[in-house]
């Protein structure tokens, strides 16, 4: 998921957490979507079926506002992840609690949630449109806080808001190369207060297993592409190589020193002839094999 659309969808369900609530008042509903300049939110994000499978930090903050040709004012909400940094403007309609976000084209900014939306409700139009899912009451740093969560249909993310703290976390059923993976709530300084604990290691990779592994090839069997996921423990000469069913060496993937952590590897086979193959992984004093499956 780009990080553009991850903040675009920040706004979206925020607003539509806001709201969520029968009955709630206005100042209620922008309590699940705080937008004041200063405020920050840090995550930890990792493959959802491994608890300690942590990839790295990263950080959603209001730097600032800005005035857009349009005439309107707007914050600046910029997330950073390794490598990467995503800049997105949103502004927040007070008398109806309504959450735009600016494009610059035509329209030149779209709607992408009500913060008074209700459970089960649909707003926006495609493909901004998102409904919520449940309102319920969890556990944000340690205490309880009112929640709601929200998402635009099976398969897509759903992303979990606090009273009082915004986005508390994203669940990604489909993430990169077809793994679930989560965003986890670490910090927020929210309006001058502070929830959670600051991690330091902002953007830094994090030890993600304490073992060696080679994971199957997904999909399998694949056409003529697929993705080749291993675990590394520590920084490793890696060789990553596929073999066809006599044994011949058809294809080196990887011949590098890694840093430790999970490393996704794609593969065409679009060359290749329909069969079996396998592909082998060695890491330091670490072999290890598996088979795909190319059909044509």
């Amino acid at each position: 998921m780009g990080m553009r659309t991850f903040l675009l969808r920040i706004g979206l369900l925020l607003t539509l957490s806001a709201g969520a609530l029968n009955g709630q008042s206005l100042d209620s509903a922008l309590a699940y979507f705080p937008l004041a300049t200063g405020d920050l939110w840090q995550f930890r994000y990792r493959v959802a079926t491994c608890t300690d499978c942590y990839l790295y930090y990263f950080t959603l903050g209001v730097e600032g506002d800005t005035l857009m040709p349009n005439g309107r004012a707007y914050k600046i909400q910029v997330e950073r992840r390794p490598g990467t940094t995503t800049v997105a403007y949103l502004r927040i309609d007070i008398l109806g609690a309504n959450v735009y976000q600016y494009y610059g084209g035509t329209p030149d900014e779209f709607l992408i949630d009500s913060l008074r939306a209700r459970p089960g409700q649909r707003f926006g139009t495609f493909p901004l449109y998102r409904f919520c899912w449940s309102a319920a009451s969890d556990t944000v740093a340690g205490l309880p806080y009112s929640t709601i969560s929200f998402g635009s249909g099976i398969g897509s993310p759903v992303y979990t808001y606090a009273y009082g703290i915004g986005l508390a976390g994203v669940y990604e059923p489909e993430g990169a190369n077809g793994f679930p993976y989560s965003s986890d709530f670490v910090y927020a300084r929210v309006n001058g207060r502070e929830y959670g604990t600051l991690a330091s290691a902002v953007g830094d990779r994090l030890k993600l297993t304490s073992r060696f592994e080679l994971s199957q090839n997904y999909p399998n069997p694949f056409n003529p592409a697929t993705t080749i996921r291993y675990a590394l423990p520590q920084r490793s000469h890696v060789t990553l190589t596929v073999f066809n069913a006599l044994g011949q060496q058809v294809a080196t993937l990887v011949n590098e020193s890694q840093d430790p952590g999970f490393h996704d590897v794609p593969f065409n086979g679009g060359g290749l002839a329909s069969g079996v193959y396998i592909y082998r992984l060695q890491a330091g004093e670490y072999v290890q094999s598996r088979t795909l499956v190319l059909l044509k």
